[in-house]
């Protein structure tokens, strides 16, 4: 028999497979990925070279990312996603630890862009993907919790690994952030990264349907039936509106959410201090890591596109609040609270309305297909509100332009769904 079907008291191993995701959420982006940004000035200080040209590093290492994004999808639909995420996450830590060792600022362009082959896998596609199999129900849930830890790590990981650049130098600061991610997160990946079929065991929410099928399935059959799992391919899925809907607000959602690396500029900008600037963010990570939850539990519940509205309203809250009250601390800091909020959407709800529109026959191609938008998102954005903020001395231009991008990420989720009916009723079993 392929699939446990009995009923087993106790903690079903999708929770096993979460505390996995969040191990390596945790420190490869949480840690690794939101930690970067720690080093530049301590590089640029040691090295004597530009803050401008250390930070190149990540703009090499998202231009990498948005190529490979689609290709590693791939993979992960046709290959063990064990053995992948353990040679993606042994590239993307090593690598960074290795950073260490970088006396050239080439050296470190090369590392970011090595980095940046194993990251897509290990902070954005696997962790969604496994979710995505072993939930069926707490499904949002799930997904919540693992970005809300990831905002927390970086919450707690960022000024610890700060100390230690303080202390002992950015060097140490590299090794000690990477060769923790490996000691960690590569044992939690060989123990508990299992697909449901693999440990022969029905996901967390399995219905009394399917239960009776796995009892009844035979052993060959059940194997088919798990490389052939329900949704659309991704050629399929491209020739669809509503994957071009969806794309554009995946482009409009990171390009908004990207400003968030320009708020200690805009807290200066509104007249408070470097000190205050830097707990600026403390405030933003707060409103990620409980909206994380609390988009999954309303996605759960009422369906990811009333979370998504949800979502949307406390982004028009936020940017309300930062064109017309800014240079006010207490609107200022809960202006980027709810744009925290805002920025759980795309790490919570981008996946789960994947699944739920395209299903799980290709999710990780489709998903590599829709990261390229948060490599355009970023790469064009960010640069623009720099020189809008040029041209007139003000971010209050960026941010009306911010506001009628979440319009229009509102509008395009909305046609998503509209359109999305007829997608769904190509791969859904009929009732």
């Amino acid at each position: 028999m392929a699939t446990t079907t009995a009923k087993k008291k106790g903690i079903h191993f999708a929770w096993f497979v979460l505390i996995g995701v969040l191990l390596m959420m945790g420190l490869c982006r949480g840690g690794i990925n939101s930690g970067m940004g720690l080093f530049f000035q301590p590089i640029s200080a040691d090295m004597h070279i530009g803050v401008g040209e250390v930070a190149m590093m990540s703009s090499i290492s998202a231009l990498i990312t948005m190529f490979w994004s689609p290709f590693a999808g791939r993979l992960l639909d046709k290959f063990d996603i064990r053995i992948i995420t353990v040679v993606a996450v042994a590239i993307q830590a090593g690598c960074f630890a290795a950073l260490s060792m970088v006396d050239a600022v080439w050296g470190f362009y090369a590392l970011a862009g090595i980095m940046a082959f194993g990251s897509v896998f290990a902070t954005q596609l696997v962790g969604p993907m496994m979710i995505n199999r072993w939930f069926k129900d707490k499904n949002g849930l799930a997904m919540g919790i693992m970005m809300s830890f990831v905002a927390i790590c970086s919450a707690v990981l960022s000024p610890v690994v700060a100390s230690i650049i303080a202390s002992s130098g950015w060097r140490m600061g590299y090794i000690v952030l990477g060769v923790l991610a490996l000691v960690v997160v590569i044992p939690a990946v060989l123990i508990w990264f299992r697909t449901p079929e693999q440990k022969g065991q029905l996901p967390l929410g399995a219905t009394e349907a399917d239960i009776e099928a796995a009892k009844n399935a035979d052993p060959k059959a059940a194997a088919e039936a798990a490389k052939n799992l329900p949704g659309l391919t991704s050629k399929q899925a491209l020739k669809t509106p509503t994957f071009w809907f969806f794309f554009i607000f995946m482009v409009l959602l990171t390009g908004t959410l990207a400003f968030a690396s320009i708020v200690p500029t805009l807290a200066i900008e509104a007249g408070f201090d470097t000190v205050t600037s830097g707990f600026a963010m403390t405030a933003y990570m707060v409103g990620t890591a409980i909206a994380a939850v609390v988009f999954g539990t309303i996605s759960d519940k009422l369906g990811p596109l009333k979370a998504t509205m949800v979502a949307c309203a406390c982004g028009f809250i936020a940017l309300l609040g930062l064109i017309f009250f800014r240079t006010n601390l207490y609107m200022f800091f809960g202006s980027l609270f709810f744009y925290g909020c805002l920025s759980a959407t795309l790490g919570v709800i981008g996946p789960l309305v994947l699944g739920t529109l395209f299903g799980q026959k290709e999710f990780g191609s489709i998903y590599g297909i829709v990261m390229m938008a948060t490599g355009i998102g970023s790469m064009i954005l960010i640069p623009a509100y720099g020189f809008i903020y040029d041209a007139t001395g003000s971010f209050t231009p960026a941010l009306i332009m911010i506001f009628c991008f979440i319009v229009v990420c509102l509008f395009s989720m909305i046609m998503a769904f509209k359109t999305g009916k007829k997608v769904q009723a190509m791969w859904m079993p009929k009732a």
